[in-house]
Parts: C-alpha cells; sequence; structure tokens
C-alpha cells in the first residue's frame, strides 16, 4: 500500500502543474526538420563482390578440407590394416562429389548478388559452413 502512495506522491506535482514546455530552438525563424535515419541496404560495388568471392573461395576450400578429412579416415583404416586399399581414391571420390555442387552454388549466388545480396552471400557461407561441419565428424571418426 505504502508504494501505491509514494508513486501518487511523486506523480501528483506531474499530474496538477504538467510538464515543462519545451525550450524554442535558437533560430526560430527557419522550421526544425528533422532527418529521417535511411534503412539498412546493402551498397551493390567492389565490397559486395569482393565479399561474394571470398566466400565462394571459403566454400571451395572447406570441399578440399572435407575431402583431406575423409582420405584422413581411410588412411587410418589402412594403417590398422582393415581395407587395403589406396586412400586417394577417397580424396578424389570426395571432390568429385562436392566441386560440381560448389560450382552450382557458386553460379546461384552469382546470379543473385544483384537482386537478392543477401542470400547470395549466404548461400556459399552455408554450404561451408555445412562441409566444416561433416569434416570436423570425419576427422572424430577417424577409421570408419
Amino acid at each position: 500500500m505504502k508504494p501505491l502512495f509514494l508513486i501518487l506522491f511523486l506523480l501528483f506535482p506531474v499530474a496538477t502543474f504538467g510538464l515543462p514546455d519545451k525550450p524554442k530552438p535558437e533560430n526560430a525563424s527557419r522550421p526544425v526538420t528533422h532527418s529521417v535515419p535511411k534503412p539498412f541496404t546493402v551498397e551493390q560495388g567492389t565490397h559486395a563482390n569482393r565479399n561474394l568471392l571470398l566466400a565462394d573461395s571459403a566454400m571451395f576450400a572447406s570441399s578440399f578440407i572435407n575431402a583431406r578429412a575423409a582420405w584422413s579416415g581411410a588412411h587410418q583404416c589402412v594403417i590398422h590394416e582393415e581395407i587395403p586399399r589406396n586412400p586417394g581414391r577417397v580424396f578424389r571420390h570426395s571432390l568429385e562429389l562436392s566441386l560440381p555442387v560448389d560450382a552450382a552454388v557458386a553460379l546461384v549466388s552469382w546470379k543473385l548478388r544483384k537482386h537478392h545480396p543477401q542470400l547470395a552471400l549466404s548461400l556459399p557461407v552455408f554450404f561451408a559452413s555445412a562441409q566444416i561441419g561433416a569434416a570436423i565428424t570425419e576427422y572424430l571418426a577417424g577409421c570408419n
């Protein structure tokens, strides 16, 4: 009950007398115009193209990291004499599967760069992160 009376006691002067008036601007002859901030937009230019190329490069690099992880797992199996084969075949097979998909994603992201720049940048980043996650899983699995 006491907090209610305290709030009413503090708000009573404001309710009775009102808030003080806003001070007038120093230059009252001109009307005051407030500038509205522009919404966030992605500017198209060299930085956007550079970022897209960096994202595509990271995606292609993640393909090689994933292929190296597959080779590492196969090589551990050869060391433990569980499989009598060349682990280099696993590396080539992994690249044969992932590089065409990466090229298609890079082409789609390049086509989307003018009208949908956020989507164009997020596609290669998503695929690169998926490949890095798969590579981590293959490294941790060892001989699979």
